[in-house]
This record gives C-alpha cells, structure tokens and sequence, in this order.
C-alpha cells in the first residue's frame, strides 16, 4: 500500500521497534530505525560465549501459548526453528531443592503440609481457569495469596519470590499481574535454534531487503519538531520524519522530550520500576539437573538459577554450560556496582550449597549485565499511570514501551505485539 513517500523515524532496536518497523514497510512507509547498542534485540541481544556460540545476555525463553512471536517466526519462515522442550522447575527452600512444575511436584511438595499442598494446587487451578484477570485488579497480590494460598504457602513459595521481584515494593504489587503469571505458565517451553538470535537476524534481514535504514550505535543527541517535520540528530548526522517512535524506557523517552505536558509527566514518571542484572557463568560442570530454580531463601544473594543446558541440551553451547544467575535490584543496591569478580566472591558459598562440589576451577568464564528500568512496580493503579500510544501534546509522535505490556510480564512475545498493536491502530 503506498504512504505518498511518507517517513517514519523509529528510535531503539528490540523487538517492539524491529516489529513496529516490519509492519510500516508492509503499508508503505519508509523506515529508519536507530539503535544506541551495538547490536539489535534489545534484553534480548545475545553475546559470544565462545566464537560463533551466541547466548541472550538476559535469560529468555517462549511459552508454547506466545502467540504472537510464533506468528512472527512463522512469516520469517522460522518455524521449524522452534524446538518445544522440557525444562524441569524447582524451588530452593532451605538450602533444599524440591521439583516444582508439576501438580505431583506440588502434592510431594515435604515443606507444606497434606492440605497446604492439596489447596495450593486447587488454587492455582482457579487462577488457570480465570480468563479474565482485570477482576482482580483493586486487590493486592501479597494479601490474597495469604488469605487463599494460606500463610505457610505465602511464606514458603510466594513472599520470597514477591520480594525478589519488586524488593521493598512487594506488598503493593497487584492481584492481576500475579493472575497473569500463572495463566500464562505453560508446562512446555520453546527455544530457538541458535536462540534468539536467530530470529533477530532474520528479522533484520527481512527489513533490509524491504528497504528500512537501520543505524547501529546511534546514540540520539537531539530531537525536535520543526515546519511539520520531526528532525532527529544522531552522530553527528540529522535525519527528517513525518511521524516518530520511541521504543525506549519511560525514564529516557522523559529526557529525549523535556518539555511534555506536566500532567502526563508527573504520570509516567511516577511509574517506579526495578534493575534487572544478571551472572553468566560459563561452567565446565553442571551445578543442578534443573532449569530453573527459584530461590526462596531470603539470605542467598540472587533470586533465579537458571542452567542453560538443562533446556537446550549441553552440545547447543559447544560442550559449555551458562548458568544464569539473576536479581532485580532495586537503585542503590551495592549489588550494581560489583564487577563479575566481586559478584561471583559473593555468590561462590550460596553456589556450593546448591552442589557442594561446586568451585572456581569450574568457570571458564564470567559475564556481568544490568538494564536498569527493567521491570516496572506493578500496583493496583498500575492501568491509570500507563502511558498512551500517542504521546499527548505532540504531533505524530508515539510512544511504545515495555511499561505498557499489562497485565502480562516483559518479554520478547509481548515486545511483538506492542509494535504490531501501535502500527495497527496508528498507522
């Protein structure tokens, strides 16, 4: 379909704006998409463990229900690329591991008693069933789960994956984010081959040989509107548009655009959000038989194990072992400011309780991220504060973020449907 040569101008390079970008050059439009990093998927960008061996830099993966990522990699041609795979969940508690992904794993769950087990599996069930969670969106998750779940299973299982999460925000976080992250668990998950990396390359390809510019370590100096045009300055070089996207955070939308109406200001930026950081240790050894371990001991120094190789099989990384070792911390945290050395010190005694066999022989090497904004403080009046696609006070100028996936959690599945949602209703 033919936009009369009109340009749109898209600033970051995850998975929103790949996808946002793909569905204009479908309609017409000329694209350019500018990224600051040096490389496009946003959180879920990958690095080289070894030569030619990519892994994300933050732990992904997809549920078997991801409808809209699985749309994407069909039209790419991707999938049969999609291996659906089993990764066994467990839960530390007491510096005990206990399977944990299954209604058998819960009834022989030895830390919760008979009727504890018999109940928690009854109530997750309810959750599963409800389709609609906007119901529960004036009630707070920690205080319905204690009230239904039951204090032991609170304490045990909930509070300390609650804390983790949001840190001190934890008693505030809504009933409906909790709902979604049940409803949407499925017992399968799905892996790319080669990860996501995979379905980024072809992704960029695609727009490519569409004919989209797309500019690696632009860092954006400036942006304004002028003569009905937006003019974006980046390295040193000014590019014009007729319509504008930002995929960034919130928090850097805010410094791109100082001058937003108050009102709209004040709301998105009382939107407070926690840092995600993970440890990749490349390992020689396996630490656990599971994927993914949550910890719910309150003195471990990090929340999520994730052992890489327990999902994809040992020969996808050449023989090595990621094992991801994941926090969300909140500003200020002295956690942020380790490097790799200082943070595997902290946690080399937690990891030889998980298998007292564990050392530092095992690591081949060890690789540190933070993103900061990354998961946002999800309240009872989370839906008021969510900013609107169209960015108010502005012409042709559209904001899509992660902060307004509601009430699901971040990620690539959600990433697409943003952009596909934004081009739908906008363009």
């Amino acid at each position: 379909m033919e936009k009369n040569g009109l340009k749109v101008g898209i600033i970051g390079g995850g998975f929103t704006a790949l996808t946002a970008a793909r569905e204009l050059l479908k309609k017409g439009y000329q694209v350019s998409v500018f990224e600051s990093q040096n490389s496009w998927g946003g959180l879920a960008s990958a690095f080289e463990i070894t030569p030619g061996v990519f892994i994300e830099r933050f732990y992904h993966h997809l549920f078997t229900n991801d409808g809209d990522i699985i749309s994407l990699c069909r039209e790419l041609g991707l999938e049969s690329k999609l291996r659906v795979l089993s990764g066994k969940t467990a839960q530390l508690y007491q510096s005990k591991t206990y399977p944990f992904d299954s209604p058998l794993s819960v009834l022989r769950f030895a830390p919760l008693n008979f009727f504890d087990r018999l109940r928690f599996g009854l109530i997750t069930f309810y959750l599963k069933l409800k389709s609609d969670g906007f119901a529960f969106e004036k009630f707070r998750a920690a205080a319905w789960i204690r009230k239904y779940y039951g204090e032991a299973a609170y304490r045990i299982v909930w509070q300390p994956l609650l804390r983790g999460k949001f840190s001190h925000y934890f008693e505030e976080i809504s009933l409906t984010w909790f709902w979604a992250r049940v409803y949407k668990r499925t017992r399968k998950l799905i892996y790319p081959e080669g990860g996501f990396e995979t379905i980024i390359k072809a992704l960029v390809s695609s727009l490519k040989s569409s004919g989209a510019d797309l500019f690696l370590n632009q860092r954006i100096e400036k942006v304004d509107y002028r003569d009905g045009l937006w003019r974006v300055s980046a390295s040193g070089q000014e590019r014009e548009f007729n319509k504008l996207i930002t995929t960034t955070s919130i928090k850097s939308f805010i410094k791109i655009f100082p001058e937003l109406p108050s009102d709209y200001r004040s709301s998105t930026d009382s939107i407070n959000y926690i840092n995600a950081q993970v440890l990749i240790l490349v390992l020689k050894k396996s630490l656990t038989p599971f994927y993914w371990l949550n910890v719910a001991d309150s003195d471990y120094p990090f929340l999520v194990l994730a052992e890489q190789t327990n999902l994809t099989g040992r020969q996808v990384y050449d023989g090595r072992i990621p094992v991801y070792l994941g926090n969300y911390l909140p500003d200020g945290d002295e956690r942020l400011k380790m490097n790799e050395d200082e943070l595997l010190a902290l946690y080399e005694p937690y990891l030889k309780k998980i298998n007292p066999e564990f050392n530092r022989d095992w690591v081949e090497k060890a690789v540190r991220f933070v993103a900061p904004f990354a998961q946002p403080i999800v309240g009872i009046d989370y839906r008021e504060k969510i900013p609107p696609f169209l960015v108010p006070g502005y012409k042709d100028l559209y904001l899509a973020t992660m902060a307004q996936v509601y009430p699901w959690d971040r990620g690539t599945n959600y990433a697409v449907k943003l952009g596909k949602d934004l081009v739908e209703k906008y363009f």
